[in-house]
């Protein structure tokens, strides 16, 4: 009896090993797990990759990111306006100033230049027209040239000094229309910034006053946020065209 009972407990031993066998074999090795876990990696890459895309393109098209962009080109287009009527001013202005001094110039050259001749001629036919000849041509040449380097020296001058105060009165502008473009900007910066906090306050306070009367906070809060953020975006954008216009005036 005892024989029979130890075959029948050795029996029903090994057939719970042969049950726990297969279970064994089903457990994930160290090795299986480790691919699992690359493999979910290697799935959650892409999808890392498209959210990071995606939020970058939200960043670069929400409002603010687009009010910069306007504003950086208004204030390029402006610096490159008045840099051009700048430079254009001042070749203007000094290109006149040189005709105006060229003109000048030659009507005092001929003017001295036919009394000096005239003044001499006569002097020297009435005294000696046979003796003084040669010196009455070498006396009118040397006052013709003297005459000549004293109105190219004042040209000069004259050139050195209209360019030198149009420079001058240049950058003062300059300095002056900065100063008043800053002081617009800021005028504008602070009552923006006023009109966004007063009317963000107003509208909140009529959103929540009346929502919570009625006890519905929860439904109308995502309506107040969002009616906020839309007043605030069209107060920003009516802002920087302004600012745009006033800068481009």
């Amino acid at each position: 009896m005892q024989r029979r009972l130890r075959r029948r407990g050795r029996q029903r031993r090994g057939r719970r090993r042969g049950r726990r066998q297969p279970q064994q074999h089903q457990r994930p090795t160290q090795q299986q797990q480790e691919e699992q876990q690359q493999q979910q990696q290697q799935q959650q890459q892409p999808q890392q990759q498209q959210q990071e895309q995606q939020q970058q393109q939200q960043k670069l098209l929400s409002p603010d990111t687009l009010c910069w962009l306007l504003v950086s080109a208004v204030v390029v287009l402006v610096v490159i306006v008045v840099v051009v009527v700048v430079v254009v001013v001042f070749v203007v202005v000094v290109a006149v100033v040189d005709v105006v001094v060229i003109v000048v110039v030659v009507v005092v050259v001929v003017v001295v230049v036919v009394v000096v001749v005239v003044v001499l001629v006569c002097c020297c036919c009435s005294c000696c027209c046979s003796c003084c000849c040669c010196c009455c041509c070498l006396c009118c040449e040397f006052v013709v040239v003297d005459v000549i380097v004293v109105v190219v020296v004042v040209r000069v001058v004259v050139l050195v000094v209209v360019v030198v105060v149009v420079a001058v009165l240049l950058v003062v502008v300059l300095v002056l229309v900065v100063a008043i473009l800053v002081f617009v900007v800021a005028v504008v910066v602070v009552v923006v910034v006023l009109v966004v906090v007063v009317v963000g306050y107003l509208c909140c306070r009529c959103c929540c006053s009346c929502c919570c009367r009625r006890r519905r906070c929860r439904r109308c809060c995502c309506c107040c946020c969002c009616c906020c953020l839309l007043v605030v975006f069209v107060v920003v954008v009516v802002v920087c065209v302004v600012v745009g216009v006033v800068v481009d005036v």
